[in-house]
Formats: C-alpha cells, structure tokens, sequence
C-alpha cells in the first residue's frame, strides 16, 4: 500500500522537522520487531470488527475464537479490548437513534491540505448531522494520548472533508485511543475550534515540506522518529552541545572537577538541556547495540544480559477462584479478571485472621503460573543471574 510523505502517522515528525521527509527517503529506518507485530495484530482487530459487521454479532462467538487462534492469549484480549470498544461504541449509537454507520480500514484524503496528504483510518463510527467517533490502535508500551494526538486530529480532519458542503458536518467529535500495553481506552473530546487550528497548522506544515529547501529543525523528535546518526544537522548540534567538551568556569573560591555540571556557564546550561534529548536517543541506540551483541554472546562491557519475570497470569476460572478464595465473585472481576496483585490486596484487606489470610495467600500463588519476562540489560552490579544466549559459534 502506498504511503503518505505527509501522512497521518509521520505528523509529529514531519511538523517539527520538514526536512526529515527526504532525510528518510535517503536514510530508511528498518522496520523493527515491535512495529511487525503490531502490524499483524492491526490485522486481528480488522478481521474480526469486519465479521461483526457482516454478521452482526455483539460480542464474543465460536468463530471468533477460531479467527484469533493463531494469536497468543495477551493478543487475543487486546483484540477483543479494541474490537468490543468499538462495537460498543457503535451500538451505543445505534440506540440513540443515530443512523450510524461503521467504517473500517478507510482511506481519507485532505486534500485542502496537499494532495499527498492522506492515510489509513482504523475505524470510524459516523453519523451525519450527529457524532463522530474516530479510533485508532495502539500496541506499543509507550504511552499515547488522546487529548491533542495529532494523528487522530488529521483523520478527523479527513473525515469531516467527505461532507464539505458545511462548515462543520458533526455536533460532536470524539477520537478514541485504544492501547492495551497502557492505558486501555482513552477518549478525548474535540472541538471545532481545535480541527480548524490543526488544520492551519498542517497547512502550514506541508508548504514547508514541500518548499525548495525544507528546513531541519533538531529536537525531540529526533530521537523518536528520525534515522538521526546520518543526519549531518543533529551531529552538528550534539557536538556543539557535548557535556564532554565543557570545561569549569574559573572561580579561584570553588573546588570543582572538569565533569561536574556547577562548572558549567549559564550558556553552556542551556546548551545541555537542548540536548538531553539527543543524549538520551544516543544511550537507546548504546542500550540496543549491547544488547544486540550480548545475543551473540559477545562482550557487553560494564554491562550484562538477565531475563526477566513476567506479570502473574491465573491459571484457575475466576468463578472457581472465588470458590477456592471463599469470596464473591465481583470482587475478582472489573472489565476482566483483576491482577494477582490486586486479588492480593483484596485477600489482605477482607482476611484479618493471619493464618486464614498466609491460606488464601498460598492458594492464590498456586492458581498463577509467572511466564518468563523479557530478556534485559543491566549493569553488572545489578541483582539477577546473567543471561547467556546459545549460540550458533558456541554450538560449533
């Protein structure tokens, strides 16, 4: 599928930096792990949201199930997490009397914006002359916010330019993320004001893109967006603004090291704020570069492998833990079943009794199963026993 220069997901970064546009098409990123699995679980929402459509099932279902049962269990409720919010969402419509209609995977195009502006919309619940509801999937860790979220505003914008023959089409806007890895489902209200603004804004944004000489602009987004190690214009600014390079003002009454930031000139302060960003984007890439040859089993330095334990998971039905807890069942239960941590809280705070309360401890921990967590790196002073990967070399 063809994508935008000036897309909807690239917008925080082509807005602060113009010149990144190029800069990607003459440095590509690879694309990483974690965006392929996003990508494929992107896929799952679809696939069953679309079978709901055609079917018009509410919730849950045999041939769902058979839908995802090549997806791993956390997958298979972040699925479900987006796939029932949206269907909530639409129903809810529904029954307010909206003659809603539900879209999927949609294309919108802005073109009052540039004619390459367009993208993909993940779903869309609309009703003319009424609400619209925009929504979009996140699967990363990295916290996303609705309020203000700058990719959700340029679908809404797109949304609203199907129906131009007013000013504004929709009484209400709502765009909804939905990010089960933090936060679960985050809504945020948008007026008509905040649509016109970002519309200037994008207006704005692509002339410069599209200029003769789009300009760089050096900033945090180089660190989340951007292919920076091959960018002339971040280097020049990182060594302007190198720590490393500073030396102590000269005050004969005060002792300090060359490496001590109360050395530093008020100049040369502001410098290394401008460029905690770039430092911290230099330590991600530090970070991931050991830890890529720590997978090889080669040297790490100061630094080691460890593999970390992850979250509980239950292994018991919530209905026979409450039996075996000897508590009512929606104290285990919100949207889903609560966390061992949280069941725990309940046990300590419901269990005055010690020995009753170590009990219902024990039988807790033995209804969980804690499935290996992610493998990290650590300083070698760190707690845990390191890591040694098998390797292809070690086996020969």
């Amino acid at each position: 599928m063809q994508h935008s220069k000036i897309g909807a997901s690239s917008a925080e970064r082509w807005l602060a930096c113009a010149g990144s546009v190029q800069h990607l098409i003459d440095n590509p990123m690879p694309e990483s792990k974690a965006a392929s699995e996003g990508t494929r679980v992107h896929e799952g929402c679809e696939e069953v949201l679309r079978y709901r459509m055609e079917h018009g099932i509410s919730a849950g279902g045999a041939v769902e199930d058979i839908l995802l049962e090549d997806f791993n269990d956390h997958d298979k409720e972040s699925i479900r997490m987006y796939v029932d919010h949206v269907w909530g969402v639409y129903t809810t419509r529904l029954q307010e009397g909206y003659d809603a209609e539900l879209r999927v995977e949609f294309r919108v195009h802005l073109k009052s914006v540039h004619e390459d502006a367009f993208g993909t919309v993940d779903a869309a619940v609309i009703c003319q002359k009424g609400p619209l509801d925009v929504f979009d999937y996140k699967n990363g860790h990295k916290a996303v916010d609705a309020e203000g979220n700058k990719q959700q505003l340029y679908y809404t914008i797109g949304v609203q330019e199907e129906f131009d023959e007013e000013p504004w089409f929709f009484s209400e806007i709502y765009n909804h993320i939905v990010q089960p890895n933090n936060g679960g489902i985050k809504t945020s209200e948008v007026s008509h004001a905040d649509l016109e603004d970002y519309w200037q804004e994008l207006k704005a944004g692509a002339d410069r893109v599209y200029a003769e000489n789009p300009p760089r602009t050096v900033g945090a987004g180089c660190d989340k967006f951007c292919n920076r190690a091959q960018c002339p214009e971040y280097k020049a600014a990182f060594e302007k603004a190198n720590p490393l390079e500073f030396s102590p003002i000269e005050e004969p009454d005060i002792e300090v090291d060359a490496s001590e930031v109360k050395g530093l000139s008020v100049d040369q302060l502001s410098d290394l704020l401008k460029a905690e960003d770039m430092l911290k984007g230099m330590a991600t890439d530090a970070r991931s570069i050991l830890k890529d040859r720590g997978m090889r089993g080669e040297s790490t330095g100061d630094y080691k492998l460890i593999k970390s334990l992850g979250n509980y998971k239950l292994t018991t039905d919530v209905k026979d833990l409450a039996k075996l807890l000897k508590l009512p069942q929606a104290d285990l239960v919100e949207s889903k079943t609560k966390s061992k941590a949280a069941i725990e809280k309940i046990i300590k705070a419901k269990f005055k009794d010690k020995n009753a309360k170590a009990e219902k401890l024990e039988t807790l921990l033995e209804n969980c199963t804690r499935p290996e967590g992610e493998i990290k790196l650590v300083h070698k002073d760190k707690k845990g026993e390191p890591y040694s990967p098998i390797t292809f070399e070690q086996l020969d």
